[in-house]
């Protein structure tokens, strides 16, 4: 099994005149992604590793979270991807995509998607 965590690109410094870029600032954010990538990452292993299954650990970063999802399951030869939507709709769905539904377009990768129950997609817990 492969676990997989897609961040968001580092924000690059501004070039130009008087531009100031800080290489503590940059090891700083990258730090950050880490840190994030951990978070959901490290807890997912423990559950996976708690039923006797073995995994590899995939954090990549890039301006399309979908592409990233993608290639890591073909760089890991996975048969079947498996992600959650975060079940958005309306306007803040057309305006946040789904990185959920660009995978079912672009992937030659069976995907299997879950989709929670809208109060719990919403914020909510039961």
């Amino acid at each position: 099994m492969t676990l997989f965590h897609a961040a968001p690109p580092a924000p690059q410094p501004c070039v130009g005149v008087g531009a100031v870029a800080s290489a503590d600032a940059a090891r700083a954010i990258a730090g950050q992604q880490a840190d994030a990538s951990r978070g959901v990452l490290d807890p997912a292993q423990a559950r996976v590793e708690a039923h006797g299954v073995a995994c590899t650990r995939v954090a990549r970063s890039g301006d399309e979270p979908w592409s990233q999802i993608i290639a890591a399951a073909q760089d890991h030869g996975c048969d079947l991807v498996f992600m959650a939507s975060h079940g958005r709709r309306g306007v803040q769905a057309l305006l946040l995509g789904s990185q959920a539904k660009k995978v079912l377009t672009h992937s030659s990768i069976p995907v299997l998607v879950y989709r929670p129950p809208v109060a719990f997609a919403e914020g909510t817990t039961h």
